[in-house]
């Protein structure tokens, strides 16, 4: 397996859900913890989480769907911290309905959310992540790999972009 020991990982969702537990995980792995979301209370509260176990832990409130607020977070992590190994999408939002009467709204904020916050972050922490050879790790919902009426609008979408990065170079 390998070491993990020292790297820096940015972690989308980072406070609650399945990005509370790889930020567990990589943290016990010696691994620094940046930990990304909209709830700073849940990040402050997994923040000191991971600092009791002993390891480095950063909280960076930011909602990802937001252009400015992806600029602004790029900006800081290459400030305070001037590398990145690891970044992991884990947010995400889903909404269940059927394809004929799902609002546009839902839809909406799904993309923003799955999709296209991904790809921004992405390309904006691109230069730092290349330059640690680093890796980008997409987490996603089982629900969206069977598309039916009510489920899986969105995963041609975000398939696409993994297969985008991954013709990059990108892990």
């Amino acid at each position: 397996m390998t070491d993990l020991k020292n790297q820096v990982a940015l972690i989308t969702g980072g406070g609650s859900g399945i990005g509370r537990v790889i930020a567990v995980g990589l943290a016990e792995r010696g691994v620094m913890v940046c930990l990304v979301g909209r709830r700073a209370h849940l990040l402050e509260s997994m923040a000191q989480t991971i600092q009791a176990m002993g390891q480095a832990a950063k909280i960076y409130p930011a909602d990802i769907t937001s252009d400015g607020s992806v600029r602004s977070l790029s900006h800081r992590v290459e400030k305070e911290l001037g590398r990145l190994n690891i970044l992991v999408h884990s947010a995400g939002m889903f909404s269940m309905g059927e394809l004929s009467t799902s609002s546009t709204g839902d839809f909406s904020a799904q993309y923003y959310t799955n999709v296209y916050a991904p790809l921004c972050l992405t390309q904006s922490l691109l230069p730092l992540i290349r330059r640690h050879r680093g890796q980008v790790v997409f987490i996603n919902s089982t629900m969206a790999l069977t598309t039916r009426s009510s489920v899986g609008h969105l995963l041609p979408l975000s398939t696409h972009l993994k297969l985008l990065l991954i013709h990059s170079g990108m892990n």
